[in-house]
């Protein structure tokens, strides 16, 4: 099957939908999951046509570990958070991609580019602010920090940044770190 019936392309029965999620989103249903280029590939064709897409390696919120490989475009937009229970880990794997700390009062601490082969990984502490975004057309990225995710619990927004409802405002404030 090449199509799923809610349209997106079958990724086979490995993986099922998060519904409930903001982004597009699939957990696992294996106890073993390969990641390989042909998938790689996949997330960042539909990541080119849909804006963002997140493969759960995990099967659910509940789980006490959390890796996610994520494929989002050059035009994405996540504010500024920090997560007060945990750290995170990122790693690249395929294309650009831009992550910032910043103060708690907004001030930018680092903007590291991460690309395979290179810096291709970057560790941040629990509480402390940070986004990350595509330098390229597509960045594909893995993720890990510890579970279970609870939406209110787990990342708090920065109320100095932008939330992305203004999309002007959000792109005005990316922009702006690209010349850091």
């Amino acid at each position: 099957m090449i199509w799923q019936g809610d349209g997106w392309p079958a990724l086979g029965t490995q993986w099922r939908r998060d519904t409930s999620s903001k982004s597009a989103s699939f957990y696992s249903n294996a106890d073993r999951v390969l990641m390989d280029q042909v998938l790689v590939t996949r997330l960042h064709d539909l990541a080119k046509s849909h804006g963002s897409v997140r493969l759960c390696l995990h099967s659910s919120a509940q789980e006490q570990t959390h890796l996610m490989v994520i494929a989002q475009t050059a035009d994405h937009y996540a504010p500024p958070k920090k997560h007060p229970k945990y750290g995170k880990w990122i790693q690249i794997l395929e294309g650009e991609l831009s992550v910032v700390t910043f103060s708690d009062s907004g001030s930018v601490l680092t903007n590291d580019r991460l690309k395979p082969q290179q810096s291709f990984g970057c560790y941040i502490a629990r509480g402390v602010y940070h986004m990350n975004f595509p330098l390229s057309n597509v960045a594909v990225f893995l993720e890990a920090v510890a579970g279970p995710f609870v939406r209110q619990d787990s990342n708090l927004n920065a109320e100095w940044a932008p939330s992305g409802a203004d999309v002007r405002a959000a792109k005005r404030f990316r922009d702006a770190l690209l010349l850091d």
